[in-house]
């Protein structure tokens, strides 16, 4: 029945904060999947036909064994009227390194080749919640087992991982706003706003702007909002390619010089694309102040080859090699060829050392660059306010043009 709880919980908590570092624990740090791995890993299984099955752990932390010799005393109401204290053999919640001992991995795998035939076993961990990928004559095999080593709620196919469910408030009377677009106008620049805040219940966060905004913020804002509201229905479609190795690799980069007015610094964007859509993307501002168009580009080369490299070695993990260098595209070519040759000595002998690892990448094949126009570079939509047309051009291709379901109208009564 609506509105009646469907069962009762009750959760015993251990007093961690009393546990003393070195002592009753160690390292603490337990990692959850990325999202890009996510991503990732469902452009792979699509591109290979594999199963992708969710499930969720009931109480997951009790499943962990202890290492470290801790004690507890009873529970109160449920103890024997001894002194005598209890030592732990599995993990409970509250402990500091309860999540370490649950899972110190994020992303589990088995790839093997039985008799010519492919057994594929990938496990993605976000503490209790979990995808499955598996060849798809393994799947009911592999979870078979999972759900009688574990207590878990198989949920099937993967639906909602990670999903939030939203309540909005709309007071700002954005519901049945005309949609946008574009997420920003090319003709806005905003700067600080030396004025009182509008006494908005939790502010209005526009980027940086968070402390100090004005009407300029505030419409900014509801354009962003606009935007987001007509184009709701989009999403990313990874198709299947020809080739098995390598398919569609590819990263984008660019910089947009100067474009903060405040303290100048430039915007780095990148954009990896796999199966035909986007995995991983990239905006944030650069940390120093570029004096030229080449620098700032070249740094956002650098950021771009990073994460160029993380997909490479996850891939190297998953026994999935690349078998050719990873192509980074850029439209500035002095930035291009800095990141191949010593040239621009004048330009380019400040910048800093972190940046030039990108050479020895390249020197060694596991990086390559090419130039591409600016109206066709992918990461340029992340860096700066566009035209509609240029924008909606970019962003259809980084999503690999699929449209999900338009909006509809309301049927005359």
């Amino acid at each position: 029945m609506e509105g009646q709880p469907i069962q009762y919980k009750a959760q015993l908590v251990v007093q961690g904060y009393s546990q003393q570092p070195g002592i009753n624990y160690g390292q603490t740090f337990a990692p959850v999947v990325r999202l890009d791995s996510i991503r990732t890993l469902t452009s792979l299984a699509n591109q290979n036909d594999w199963d992708i099955q969710q499930l969720d752990v009931t109480l997951a932390y009790l499943h962990a064994n202890v290492k470290e010799e801790l004690y507890m005393r009873q529970i109160p109401y449920f103890d024997d009227g001894s002194s005598n204290i209890l030592r732990l053999r599995q993990s409970l919640y509250g402990l500091k390194q309860a999540g370490r001992m649950w899972n110190y991995a994020c992303v589990y795998h088995r790839i093997m080749d039985i008799s010519g035939e492919l057994y594929v076993l990938i496990v993605a961990i976000h503490v209790d919640d979990l995808i499955i990928i598996t060849t798809p004559n393994n799947t009911n095999f592999v979870v078979s087992k999972l759900l009688c080593e574990f207590e878990m709620r198989n949920l099937g196919p993967i639906q909602h991982f990670l999903g939030i469910h939203f309540k909005w408030y709309r007071q700002q009377g954005l519901k049945d706003a005309y949609p946008a677009n574009t997420p920003m106008s090319p003709n806005v620049q905003l700067t600080q706003y030396d004025g009182i805040k509008p006494k908005f219940p939790y502010g209005i966060f526009v980027a940086q702007y968070t402390t100090c905004y004005g009407p300029a913020h505030v419409t900014a804002i509801k354009q962003v909002i606009h935007y987001l509201k007509g184009t709701s229905f989009l999403g990313l479609l990874y198709k299947q390619l020809e080739a098995k190795v390598g398919f569609g690799e590819v990263s984008y980069s660019d910089a947009n010089w100067g474009s903060n007015l405040l303290d100048r610094k430039s915007i780095s964007g990148n954009v990896y694309l796999l199966g035909g859509a986007t995995v991983s993307w990239s905006a944030k501002k650069q940390p120093t102040v570029a004096l030229s168009t080449m620098e700032a580009e070249y740094m956002a080369l650098s950021h771009a080859c990073t994460q160029a490299i993380w997909f490479r070695q996850f891939f190297q993990e998953l026994y999935y090699p690349a078998d050719a260098p990873t192509l980074i595209l850029s439209d500035n070519l002095a930035a291009l060829t800095l990141s191949v040759e010593l040239q621009f000595h004048g330009c380019s002998k400040h910048i800093n050392i972190c940046h030039h690892f990108m050479r020895n990448t390249i020197k060694k094949r596991m990086i390559s660059t090419l130039y591409v126009p600016s109206n066709k570079n992918l990461a340029d939509a992340l860096t700066k306010a566009l035209p509609a047309p240029q924008f909606n051009y970019l962003t259809n291709a980084i999503m690999g043009k699929q449209v999900f379901e338009g909006p509809k109208e309301e049927e005359a009564d």
